[in-house]
């Protein structure tokens, strides 16, 4: 509750991505660090268990991973 409470309505303080060319700007610095991890970063720690191909974010990975499966269910493919 405290850190709602701090995010949400205790002064509210822009914050710029540190990135140049970028001019996103947050109101939360957790909605910021996703940022930077995700956009300016190459780090990709989700990986598929099939094909070892890497991504960004778990969501993706999940996606692929559905498609995936339906590739390989002989149903689908008859």
């Amino acid at each position: 509750m405290k850190k709602h409470i701090k995010e949400h309505h205790e002064e509210v303080r822009e914050r710029p991505c540190p990135h140049p060319g970028c001019n996103k700007v947050f109101m939360i610095d957790q909605y910021l660090q996703r940022h930077v991890k995700i956009i300016h970063t190459e780090e990709r720690n989700h990986i598929c268990d099939m094909c070892r191909q890497a991504f960004k974010q778990q969501k993706h990975l999940s996606v692929h991973q559905s498609i995936q499966e339906q590739a390989s269910d002989p149903l689908i493919l008859a």
